[in-house]
């Protein structure tokens, strides 16, 4: 899949034009619960992905809670709050940026792969934002979400062209930004 075609599958309006969340600034952490996950998906793509990019960490599937339920009738795992699935999402500039030590053998003659020369720095400056969803079987989504970022701006115009985007999208927030200087 070539730039330009991922790019025209991203509404170039999610990046061009972040909005901040209208939550308690004295309150990092916000739960939120929706009825289904249409309302979740909804929320997310009109709040959460207006705000920042976010990235699919880690996604764990209860099979314990799976096996719990399948004995049950469909009534009662209709109103069962037991974890279904947990996914976790974190800010783009999240986690530190790892710096691994060229380590060599003593005694051995084992030659050292080249690394790659990276000409941007890396983005990543331990950001604590994430977005911790749990789908529950009877259909709920309960989110916990932590919504202040640390170390970086996600509605700044110098970080939305500085991040991961694809080229059409960036060379987009340049222009805007660039226009705003003037």
């Amino acid at each position: 899949m070539t730039s330009n075609s991922s790019s025209s599958d991203v509404p170039q309006s999610l990046y061009a034009q972040r909005i901040a969340p209208e939550y308690d600034v004295s309150c990092s952490e916000v739960s939120i619960q929706f009825e289904t996950e249409l309302a979740f998906d909804l929320w997310f793509e009109n709040t959460a992905r207006r705000h920042a990019h976010w990235i699919t960490r880690q996604t764990n599937i209860s099979k314990r809670n799976a096996a719990i339920t399948a004995e049950m009738s469909e009534e009662a795992s209709n109103v069962c709050l037991l974890p279904k699935m947990v996914r976790y999402l974190i800010c783009d500039h999240g986690r530190s940026k790892s710096v691994k030590e060229k380590t060599t053998a003593e005694g051995s003659e084992v030659a050292s792969k080249k690394r790659r020369i990276r000409k941007k720095p890396s983005i990543k400056v331990n950001c604590p934002a994430r977005i911790t969803k749990t789908t529950l079987y009877n259909g709920e989504v309960n989110v916990k979400y932590v919504w202040q970022h640390a170390n970086h701006d996600p509605l700044d115009k110098s970080d939305i062209a500085s991040s991961r985007l694809p080229k059409t999208i960036k060379d987009l927030v340049r222009q805007q930004a660039d226009s705003n200087k003037v």
